[in-house]
């Protein structure tokens, strides 16, 4: 992961890659090829460059890999999104207003990345622990979810968690594809 732009530093980089780490290794995902079951791991590194240098990187780029994330701090209405298609992507903005050190949003978008959709079914009256594909707004059932500033019930974003189906959908969209697009510090494409 290349993170760059105004808010990017090298300790909040750390504690977003290790975040995503670690929550995608929570889900403790198996797969099987060819008849042998192997444990799924997510080795996540970093790294903080300039805003140049990440265009230098995106410019020559031909990994999925590598991903780049741009960090602001946007609007506080502006939230943190993925570049993706229905195949994913590798390009990200990242809002610290979304409290990127310490909550799921960015192992979210990393999903997002890996090509995982938000789930279209009716949640609010849904007793399971929310998957981290659940976006931050969406209607959720009592124990899990939090009272919005509209008064409204919606998963709480710090209840989610990966879940072994969560990485297997991944793994079946070969973990995103590369379009390697640098945003500018509004959110904008260049």
């Amino acid at each position: 992961m290349y993170f760059y732009g105004s808010e990017a530093n090298s300790e909040l980089s750390e504690k977003i890659a290790t975040g995503i780490a670690s929550q995608w290794n929570s889900a403790n995902a198996k797969t099987e090829v060819e008849g042998i079951e192997y444990d799924v791991k997510f080795r996540i590194s970093y790294e903080t460059v300039s805003v140049e240098k990440a265009i230098e990187l995106a410019e020559n780029n031909k990994s999925l890999k590598n991903n780049f994330i741009r960090v602001e701090k946007g609007d506080k209405n502006q939230s943190s999104f993925a570049l993706a298609s229905e195949q994913g992507g590798n390009s990200f903005w990242f809002n610290t207003n979304d409290e990127l050190e310490s909550s799921t949003t960015p192992a979210h978008e990393y999903g997002h990345g890996l090509g995982l959709p938000h789930p279209k079914i009716d949640l609010s009256e849904s007793a399971d622990r929310p998957h981290i594909m659940i976006p931050r707004n969406k209607a959720y059932g009592p124990y899990w979810s939090i009272e919005n500033d509209k008064g409204r019930r919606v998963v709480n974003p710090n209840a989610r968690r990966v879940t072994p189906q969560n990485v297997s959908d991944a793994l079946k969209n070969n973990g995103g594809r590369i379009h390697n697009r640098i945003i500018s510090k509004d959110g904008k494409l260049y």
